[in-house]
């Protein structure tokens, strides 16, 4: 990265008549999701955290030591800083939070940071209220902003809700909710581009489609931006272990379940097809009985490499793998028995019960593996893993072949993959033969693009 980056971490529990109980917990999540997904490392994140074990009555101190602390190692015009507040927000013409001691507008906080010059300026407000951005005279301010930091490729503002609305914590998140969906959005690889980057305008973008579309919710996001181009707040890595995708079922009959079948087949892909697909069939089956016969009025599926998560708050603990003697079957523990039955060798399940919980986890055992000098790329992410971090290939490898099944590739990346190709073939001076399918429709576009960026020092083939 170009850019050096700082966070400032502000989460405040204590609150002397109405405290909060996950600002905390909210802090730490983000600092995880900065640090293994946003570039900053960890000695550039400060933390101010006010709880009941640990008070601050001075939270504006030390923010300001904070600010002094950063000053030393800040390259002004070139670094650039993310600012996160979980907490009390109050009404206001402008964003304005509770720090206890006094009340802060959003003014005093830009004025502080953008004192150092940042290049990028990224504030997220988890906070009631919060939707009021700066007063309305703020062009006067934003003007200042851009004179006075010619160098700065300007902020964007994220917050949990509208001016006029309450931001939620929940109990069952264990986390602010606009917090959780924020970690959860860029904690999932699938909403990634091509070139493996995850943008803040995308980043909001999902985030207030996602709260639009659970109106039980009740939070309007609001964003405010004042900068050149779409700043890239998260970057995909190669390795898949530090990424999740999360779905929130709260109606087990409207959920959009095509969209949790391909996170599925993406995330598991050393699994069969038919394997995932009756393994969905028992999901579908148990969030159902979840929410009908265990009354669960919470219920998350948690997928990650080659493991599934179900999560419910159901009365009970009920094992469908080994149900007891007498009990009447119905389509939750028949699926169950089949998938036992006809697939008990490629899985296995741990259930255990937790304060309020139930958890059922799935450890999916690998049916096949990759040959050691081949690749199956059977959906985008191997894609965009080669077309953002390059092809790494085993120096035991004499050449290499890529498997392409059909829809992993698509025709606007077809220049940019087998351009990868060439370059890996010339650094390490080794063939990498492409297997693409008869009937794959974008076959005829990928021999025009070899053709066209071929290189005869390459050893690259199509066939």
């Amino acid at each position: 990265m170009p850019d050096r980056r700082f966070a400032i971490l502000i989460g405040i529990c204590d609150y002397p008549n109405d405290p909060l109980d996950y600002p905390s917990k909210d802090v730490l999540d983000m600092r995880h999701i900065f640090v293994e997904h946003c570039s900053v490392e960890d000695n550039d994140i400060y933390k101010i955290v006010s709880e009941r074990k640990s008070p601050n009555p001075s939270i504006w101190s030390s923010f300001i030591n904070v600010i002094g602390s950063i000053r030393k190692e800040f390259s002004p015009g070139s670094d650039s800083i993310f600012f996160y507040f979980s907490g009390h927000g109050v009404p206001g013409e402008s964003t304005t939070v509770d720090w206890l001691s006094e009340k802060v507008t959003i003014e005093r906080i830009f004025s502080e940071i953008n004192d150092l010059s940042p290049r990028n300026q990224v504030y997220f407000f988890d906070s009631c209220y919060s939707g009021a951005g700066m007063w309305d005279e703020k062009e006067k301010s934003q003007l200042a902003f851009h004179y006075n930091s010619i160098t700065s490729h300007g902020y964007n503002i994220l917050c949990a809700c509208s001016k006029d609305q309450k931001a939620k914590e929940s109990r069952h998140l264990q986390n602010g909710k606009f917090t959780k969906f924020l970690v959860d959005t860029v904690s999932n690889k699938g909403n990634y581009d091509a070139n493996g980057l995850l943008t803040i305008n995308r980043l909001f973008h999902l985030v207030d489609g996602f709260l639009k579309a659970n109106t039980d919710f009740q939070q309007t996001p609001f964003q405010q931006i004042k900068n050149v181009g779409d700043y890239p707040l998260a970057f995909l890595g190669v390795e898949n272990s530090n990424y999740f995708s999360r779905h929130t079922i709260t109606s087990p009959m409207e959920h959009p379940w095509q969209e949790l079948v391909s996170n599925i087949a993406a995330y598991c892909p050393h699994s069969s097809a038919r394997f995932l697909r009756d393994l969905v069939r028992y999901v579908r089956e148990h969030v159902r009985n979840a929410s009908e016969k265990g009354e669960a009025t919470f219920q998350q599926v948690e997928i990650s490499n080659q493991r599934l998560l179900l999560m419910d708050n159901g009365k009970t603990l009920f094992d469908p793998f080994n149900p007891p003697e007498g009990i009447r079957f119905g389509g939750g523990l028949t699926t169950a028995m089949e998938i036992r039955n006809y697939y008990g060798s490629l899985f296995n399940v741990t259930l255990k019960r937790q304060g309020e919980y139930n958890y059922y986890e799935f450890e999916l055992k690998k049916e096949f593996e990759e040959e050691p000098c081949s690749l199956t790329a059977n959906g985008i992410f191997k894609v965009m893993e080669i077309i953002t971090m390059g092809l790494k290939l085993d120096e035991s490898c004499k050449e290499y072949t890529i498997k392409l099944e059909a829809s992993a590739l698509a025709l606007s990346d077809v220049y940019k993959f087998f351009g990868r190709l060439v370059e890996t073939s010339m650094k390490e001076k080794k063939k990498i033969t492409v297997h693409i399918p008869q009937d794959d429709i974008l076959k005829k576009h990928c021999i025009v693009a070899f053709e066209s960026i071929g290189d005869p020092r390459a050893q690259v083939y199509l066939v």
